[in-house]
C-alpha cells in the first residue's frame, strides 16, 4: 500500500475543497402553518440560528446526525409520530418536513403495524440492482448523505434505520444479531421480492450487513456485493485490543514526542472524566427507570448512549460464520491506538474473497469532507 500517495491525495482534496458557505434559500418566506412554526422554533434552538425560514435546508444550516436525533426526539415527544430520522433525506426544509408531519398525523394507524425502516435517499434506475446501507452504532443514517449524493452508482440507494430510533419502546436486547438481520431482510424482500441486492454498512452496521449477507447466501438470491466500511470482525476484536502500554507503543510509532505527551495528558484527563460521566450516566438511567419504567423515552443526550449500549450487547453475542461471496472492506488509513488490527481487520479467517481498500481519515471521519470524496471514488470503482 502506497501510504504516502494516500496522504498526498488527502492533502490535495483538502486544498481543492471549497470552504462551506451556508447558502440561503432564494425564498425568505416565514413559517406559515402551526407545524412549520414549531419545526422552525426547534431548528432555531438546536442549530443555533436566530431566524429560520420555511425553505431553509437542515443540512445547509449545519444539521448533522446528532442534531437530527435531537430534533426527532422532540418531534416524537410533541406529536407522538414514528417518522424515521432518515425522513430528512427526502424532506430537509421546514416546509417539506412539516408537510410530512401533518400527513403522518392525518393517517395515524389505529392498530400497531410494522415500522418502515427503509428510506430511498437517492433515485436510480429501477432496473438496476439497489444498494442498501445499514445504520451505524447510534442507529441513524444521516452520515451517508454526502457519500450517496454524488456516488457513481446506477441503481437506487436506500438506508436502513434502527427501529429503536423510530419506536422508543423497541428493545434491541430482546433480540439478537441474527434476528435483527432477518427483520431487515424481511423489509427489503417486501419491496424487492426476487431481485439481487448490494449491501453495505459502517462499523456496527457493517456487522449487521455481514449477518444479512450470510443469511442470503443460503437462498437463491445472494448478495451481489457486500461493502464493509471500517468494520472489524467482532469475534476477534479482543485479539487486537491494546492495553494502555500497547496504545502508547502504537501512538509512539505514529506521532511526534510532543504530540504523544499531549495525548498521554489528555488520556489521563479523559480517564477521570470518563469514569465520572459513566457513574453519572448510570445513576441518571436508574433514576429514569425508577420514575418512568424501563422505556427508552430518554432525553436526547442520553438516548444515543443507550442506543449504542444496546447495539454493543448485540455485537457481544454474535459469532459470525464464514462467507463465500465477494466482500469489499474500506479501511480507515488512520487506525485508533486502541486496536492493532491486521489489514483485514480480522476477517481473513472467514472471507476467502476479500478486497481491502485503504481510505483517508480515521474511523470517525471517513464519511466527512474531505475524506468522503476518497471513499466515494473508491466505491465507484467497484
Amino acid at each position: 500500500v502506497d501510504y504516502r500517495k494516500l496522504r498526498e491525495e488527502a492533502e490535495q482534496i483538502r486544498e481543492n475543497h471549497p470552504s462551506s458557505d451556508p447558502a440561503s434559500s432564494s425564498e425568505k418566506s416565514p413559517p406559515e402553518t402551526d407545524t412549520e412554526k414549531v419545526v422552525a422554533s426547534l431548528w432555531s434552538e438546536i442549530l443555533r440560528v436566530d431566524t429560520i425560514h420555511r425553505n431553509d435546508d437542515f443540512f445547509t444550516l449545519g444539521g448533522h446526525s446528532l442534531a437530527g436525533l435531537r430534533l426527532f426526539t422532540r418531534l416524537q415527544d410533541r406529536y407522538g409520530i414514528d417518522l424515521p430520522l432518515a425522513t430528512l433525506f427526502q424532506a430537509s426544509t421546514v416546509g417539506s418536513l412539516s408537510a410530512r408531519i401533518d400527513a403522518r398525523l392525518e393517517k395515524q394507524p389505529v392498530e400497531t403495524k410494522e415500522l418502515n425502516l427503509l428510506t430511498e435517499i437517492r433515485n436510480g434506475d429501477p432496473d438496476e440492482t439497489p444498494l442498501f446501507l445499514v445504520h451505524g452504532g447510534d442507529g441513524g443514517t444521516l452520515f451517508y448523505k454526502d457519500f450517496a449524493d454524488q456516488l457513481s452508482f446506477p441503481g437506487p440507494v436506500y438506508t436502513i434505520e434502527a427501529p429503536i430510533l423510530i419506536d422508543p419502546d423497541y428493545r434491541a436486547i430482546e433480540t439478537n444479531m441474527e434476528k435483527t438481520a432477518e427483520r431487515y431482510l424481511h423489509q427489503i424482500r417486501q419491496k424487492f421480492p426476487e431481485q439481487s441486492i448490494h449491501l453495505g454498512g459502517y462499523s456496527f452496521g457493517g456487522t449487521v450487513a455481514y449477518a444479512m449477507a450470510c443469511q442470503l447466501q443460503e437462498t437463491s438470491t445472494p448478495v451481489d456485493s457486500l461493502i464493509l466500511f471500517d468494520t472489524p470482525n467482532p469475534a476477534r476484536e479482543h485479539e487486537f485490543k491494546n492495553g494502555f502500554s500497547g496504545r502508547l507503543v502504537s501512538d509512539w510509532k505514529s506521532q511526534s514526542d510532543e504530540a504523544l505527551l499531549k495525548q498521554i495528558t489528555r488520556f489521563g484527563v479523559h480517564l477521570i472524566e470518563g469514569f465520572q460521566n459513566k457513574v453519572e450516566y448510570l445513576n441518571h438511567i436508574r433514576t429514569l427507570k425508577k420514575d418512568h419504567g424501563d422505556t427508552l423515552d430518554l432525553p436526547e443526550h442520553l438516548k444515543i448512549l443507550k442506543i449504542q449500549e444496546e447495539h454493543r450487547k448485540l455485537i457481544e453475542g454474535f459469532a459470525p460464520s464464514a462467507y463465500e461471496g465477494r466482500v469489499y472492506l474500506f479501511r480507515a488509513l488512520i487506525q485508533s491506538g486502541a486496536f492493532e488490527f491486521n489489514r483485514s481487520m480480522g476477517w481473513n479467517n472467514l472471507i476467502s474473497d476479500l478486497e481491502v481498500n485503504d481510505v483517508t481519515g480515521n474511523h470517525e471521519t471517513i464519511f466527512n469532507e474531505p475524506h468522503v470524496r476518497t471513499l466515494r471514488s473508491r466505491c465507484s470503482e467497484i
